[in-house]
């Protein structure tokens, strides 16, 4: 059984208002749908749907923010939160085509990055290990943003990890531990959750759920993805890389490595 992961409420990496983007630039005018209710509405609309159980509602409201406004920070958000209703509704196939084609919108740039994040945690999330390092390995191509590389260089060594190299993942994180820069000042809203230093021990697909429960349970349900991850995960990213760098060296140990 595939694991749950809320991606609207988790991965860079997903919900309601996900994503809103400072790197897509200035708002893009609303565009109507066929029956001349703005995107703007239709969004809304859809997040109300949700939070009243109304699935099929809130799905084809979001369908329709997404071809009027595939380019805009909308449509962006209208894929996160129709891939976290897919997999909700245990189609995790449909999730990852539905992140797969705002990829396509949104082909570089930080919006791009963190598309790859959350469908590099998806695919983590469905067992599927190899594809979640083909996407974590494309972030740096993305973006210059630092919480984003990080997040990806992070992954990677998790993934490492779950493939049985743990030398690998010890270079990748001993890398990340070594040189990431200090966190900036980014604190939560009052209310959110925090990881424990022992939520790095679990596995990755138990860490992916981990991170999504945090989310879900922020007081602030608008908060930027990227902003709560890296407030997260960041804190700062070298002593999380640095806990986790730890397991790989327990399994060089025990002699594991592939």
């Amino acid at each position: 059984m595939p694991l749950h992961v809320d991606i609207g409420r988790f991965a860079t990496g997903a919900r309601h208002v996900i994503a809103l983007l400072v790197a897509l630039g200035t708002a893009i005018p609303g565009v109507a749908g066929a029956d001349g209710t703005s995107a703007g509405v239709l969004l809304r609309r859809a997040r109300f749907a949700v939070a009243e159980g109304r699935v099929a509602d809130a799905a084809e409201a979001l369908r329709t923010v997404r071809a009027v406004e595939p380019r805009s920070h909308r449509g962006l958000e209208a894929a996160l939160l129709l891939a976290d209703l897919e997999m909700k509704g245990g189609d995790p196939a449909a999730a990852d085509s539905t992140l797969a084609g705002a990829g396509r919108d949104f082909p570089d740039g930080d919006a791009g990055a963190q598309l790859l994040l959350a469908r590099g945690w998806l695919a983590l999330a469905r067992g599927d290990a190899p594809g979640a390092l083909r996407h974590f390995e494309l972030v740096p191509a993305r973006t210059n943003e630092r919480i984003s590389r990080e997040l990806g260089e992070l992954g990677i060594g998790l993934v490492q990890l779950e493939m049985g190299r743990p030398a690998a993942a010890r270079r990748t994180l001993a890398k990340l531990a070594t040189e990431a820069a200090p966190a900036e000042a980014s604190p939560l809203p009052d209310g959110g959750g925090r990881l424990t230093l022992s939520d790095l021990r679990l596995p990755p697909t138990a860490f992916a759920a981990r991170l999504a429960a945090l989310y879900a349970g922020q007081s602030q349900p608008g908060i930027d993805l990227r902003h709560f991850l890296g407030a997260t995960l960041d804190r700062p990213a070298r002593n999380d890389a640095a806990i986790a760098l730890d397991l790989a060296h327990a399994a060089l140990a025990a002699g594991k490595d592939a």
